[in-house]
């Protein structure tokens, strides 16, 4: 007890310098009640033994630490005063700012819609004239393509007209009056036959039926009937004693002339050459493709060269698998 006893006495020399100072720098809130505590707790320890002046220093102590505290919450008050009007003063601000910022906006958008207004009209009239344009170039190019696509149609059907050419060198009689010599391949080779009753089986395929035919027209000139597929087995071109119609859709070229009709199918391939020389003569070359079979080329050559056929029997040349 002595030794609290001694601390106690000199506590108000610590506690009364800090005091002061705390006068004129006002601690936060709790700082001084701490100390007031701390003196409050030791002062009647040394209220006994203490002469009447280190009483009045206790005395003088605790009313200057319930003042700095008192000073310390009055300042807390204060601080947290000024703070809320600040912030109020920010809201305000803020608020301010926002409706500020909202007319600005709305103005700027009044004035952006009004010129976006303007830049659609101004963007719709160029459309519509545009629209009408193109729509005249479209009505152009339609018309183009209806001019084009009767072209090509008059020209993927027709008939083949006789020319004024010599008859080749052949060992067949001489084809009079309404007969006709076909050659079979190039002219050269001379595989020819002679067709003097109508309608006549010129080549047939064993279990398939005839491939080439002569028959006549309407008007009573000469055809051929007979079909050109391509290597898938879709038809190329159909002959007939009417005349051709070709498939648009498969081959890849096609040179027709008043007499002569050449077609090329996809995969580059000569399928058709047919040429009419003349009333009583015409050559045709090319390919018979059918299903489950080899191509067939409408040639007989090396295998036969200088042959003639003159109505010997029913088929003039039957072809066996």
């Amino acid at each position: 007890m002595e030794r609290v006893y001694k601390v106690a006495r000199w506590l108000p020399a610590v506690i009364v310098p800090i005091a002061i100072w705390w006068l004129f720098y006002t601690p936060t809130i709790g700082k001084a009640g701490l100390a007031l505590a701390v003196v409050a707790t030791l002062m009647p320890i040394a209220w006994e033994k203490s002469n009447g002046l280190l009483r009045s220093a206790w005395i003088a102590t605790v009313f200057l630490l319930f003042f700095v505290e008192y000073a310390a919450i009055n300042k807390a008050e204060a601080d947290n005063r000024a703070a809320q009007a600040a912030l109020l003063k920010e809201e305000r601000n803020s608020f301010k700012a926002i409706l500020d910022q909202g007319q600005t906006n709305f103005q700027s958008g009044m004035a952006q819609e009004r010129g976006d207004f303007g830049r659609m009209m101004t963007d719709f009239a160029t459309g519509q004239k545009l629209e009408r344009q193109e729509f005249g170039t479209l009505l152009k190019k339609e018309d183009d393509l209806f001019t084009r696509q009767e072209q090509l149609a008059e020209s993927l059907n027709g008939r083949l007209i006789p020319a004024s050419d010599p008859t080749p060198e052949n060992i067949c009689p001489q084809a009079r009056g309404d007969s006709v010599l076909l050659f079979l391949g190039d002219a050269a080779d001379q595989n020819t036959v002679l067709v003097s009753r109508f309608p006549r089986t010129v080549v047939a395929i064993q279990g398939i039926g005839p491939a080439i035919t002569l028959d006549r027209a309407s008007d009573g000139s000469i055809g051929i009937v007979m079909d050109i597929r391509s290597r898938d087995r879709r038809l190329i071109a159909r002959l007939t004693p009417e005349g051709f119609l070709i498939n648009r859709n498969n081959f890849l070229e096609m040179r027709k002339a008043k007499s002569t009709l050449v077609i090329v199918d996809e995969y580059g391939n000569e399928v058709l050459n047919a040429n009419y020389l003349n009333r009583n003569a015409f050559i045709l070359k090319g390919v018979l493709t059918y299903p489950d079979r080899d191509p067939i080329p409408i040639s007989f050559a090396p295998r036969m060269r200088h042959m003639c056929s003159n109505n010997a029997g029913s088929i003039d040349i039957m072809i066996t698998p």
